[in-house]
Protein backbone atom coordinates (compact mmCIF):
# COMPACT_ATOMS: atom_id res chain seq x y z
CA UNK A 1 0.00 0.00 0.00
CA UNK A 2 1.77 3.54 -1.01
CA UNK A 3 0.88 6.39 1.56
CA UNK A 4 1.95 9.88 1.13
CA UNK A 5 0.58 9.73 -2.78
CA UNK A 6 -1.34 12.78 -2.08
CA UNK A 7 1.71 14.57 -1.21
CA UNK A 8 4.37 13.80 -3.65
CA UNK A 9 5.52 16.99 -5.64
CA UNK A 10 5.07 16.09 -9.54
CA UNK A 11 6.81 18.20 -12.22
CA UNK A 12 4.23 20.46 -14.05
CA UNK A 13 6.90 21.25 -16.88
CA UNK A 14 9.58 20.30 -19.13
CA UNK A 15 11.66 16.83 -20.14
CA UNK A 16 10.90 15.04 -16.56
CA UNK A 17 6.76 15.94 -16.80
CA UNK A 18 6.80 14.49 -20.17
CA UNK A 19 9.31 11.46 -19.03
CA UNK A 20 6.17 10.39 -16.28
CA UNK A 21 3.36 11.37 -18.18
CA UNK A 22 4.28 9.31 -21.07
CA UNK A 23 6.80 6.96 -19.32
CA UNK A 24 9.91 7.29 -21.18
CA UNK A 25 13.07 7.66 -19.84
CA UNK A 26 14.75 11.41 -19.24
CA UNK A 27 17.60 10.57 -20.89
CA UNK A 28 15.81 9.77 -24.33
CA UNK A 29 13.51 12.68 -24.16
CA UNK A 30 16.66 14.82 -23.98
CA UNK A 31 18.05 13.20 -27.05
CA UNK A 32 15.46 13.83 -28.71
CA UNK A 33 14.62 17.13 -27.82
CA UNK A 34 18.20 18.23 -28.61
CA UNK A 35 17.90 16.17 -32.09
CA UNK A 36 14.33 17.58 -32.95
CA UNK A 37 13.05 20.32 -30.58
CA UNK A 38 10.29 20.65 -28.36
CA UNK A 39 7.46 20.39 -30.22
CA UNK A 40 8.73 17.16 -31.98
CA UNK A 41 10.40 15.41 -29.23
CA UNK A 42 6.20 16.15 -27.42
CA UNK A 43 4.45 14.46 -30.43
CA UNK A 44 6.56 11.53 -30.34
CA UNK A 45 6.23 10.76 -26.77
CA UNK A 46 2.38 11.06 -27.51
CA UNK A 47 2.31 9.04 -30.31
CA UNK A 48 4.11 5.92 -28.53
CA UNK A 49 0.55 5.74 -26.46
CA UNK A 50 -1.70 5.99 -29.97
CA UNK A 51 -2.84 1.92 -30.51
CA UNK A 52 -1.48 0.48 -33.56
CA UNK A 53 -2.53 -2.18 -36.40
CA UNK A 54 -0.44 -5.27 -35.62
CA UNK A 55 1.28 -6.57 -38.73
CA UNK A 56 2.31 -10.32 -38.91
CA UNK A 57 4.73 -11.93 -41.49
CA UNK A 58 3.60 -14.98 -42.88
CA UNK A 59 6.22 -17.84 -44.45
CA UNK A 60 3.74 -19.26 -46.71
CA UNK A 61 6.04 -22.83 -46.69
CA UNK A 62 4.51 -22.90 -43.30
CA UNK A 63 1.03 -21.94 -42.75
CA UNK A 64 -1.14 -19.91 -45.63
CA UNK A 65 -2.78 -16.68 -44.64
CA UNK A 66 -6.05 -17.93 -44.41
CA UNK A 67 -4.63 -20.49 -41.73
CA UNK A 68 -2.93 -17.57 -39.69
CA UNK A 69 -6.54 -15.59 -39.49
CA UNK A 70 -8.43 -18.42 -38.64
CA UNK A 71 -5.49 -19.34 -35.91
CA UNK A 72 -4.90 -23.29 -37.68
CA UNK A 73 -1.79 -24.55 -38.71
CA UNK A 74 0.90 -24.87 -37.11
CA UNK A 75 0.09 -24.82 -33.95
CA UNK A 76 2.76 -22.20 -32.89
CA UNK A 77 1.78 -19.00 -32.27
CA UNK A 78 -1.45 -17.80 -33.86
CA UNK A 79 -3.78 -14.77 -34.02
CA UNK A 80 -6.60 -16.27 -32.62
CA UNK A 81 -9.52 -14.33 -31.32
CA UNK A 82 -7.68 -11.12 -32.33
CA UNK A 83 -9.36 -8.47 -34.35
CA UNK A 84 -9.05 -9.19 -38.05
CA UNK A 85 -9.45 -5.55 -38.67
CA UNK A 86 -6.27 -4.70 -36.65
CA UNK A 87 -4.24 -7.51 -38.25
CA UNK A 88 -2.44 -6.75 -41.36
CA UNK A 89 -0.58 -9.50 -43.02
CA UNK A 90 2.41 -9.04 -45.04
CA UNK A 91 3.26 -12.15 -47.36
CA UNK A 92 6.39 -13.47 -48.00
CA UNK A 93 7.13 -16.63 -50.21
CA UNK A 94 10.56 -18.53 -49.40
Amino acid sequence: MARGLDTLDYPQEGIEALSIQYSIPTWILRLWEKSYGEEVTRTMAADFLKERPVTIRCCQNKVTPEQLKKGTGTGRGNCAGASLSAVRLFHQRI
